[in-house]
């Protein structure tokens, strides 16, 4: 995130911080959770069964080939991409 958001959200929080009024902080809060659900949705749309048999298939024919990775190779993969 850029300079630019960062001061924006804490400009943001320091209005927040200010705020008396219950109903607005109520709605803000709504409509926080409201967004955030939005995006989880279009992130994590479910499959269809055909799908899910296809991903299946694929993942038996990689085993099947040997193409796998240990579970070290796998965390060392995600710890190094995320740090």
């Amino acid at each position: 995130m850029g300079a630019d958001i960062q001061s924006r959200k804490m400009l943001f929080m320091q209005e927040y911080l200010r705020l008396n009024d219950e109903q607005i902080i109520d709605k803000l809060s709504d409509l926080l959770h409201k967004e955030k659900s939005k995006r989880l949705k279009v992130k994590f749309k479910p499959i269809t069964q055909d799908e899910l048999e296809a991903k299946l298939n694929r993942s038996e024919k990689n085993i099947e080939n040997g193409e796998i990775y240990s579970q070290s190779e796998v965390e060392n993969f995600f710890k190094n991409r995320f740090q």
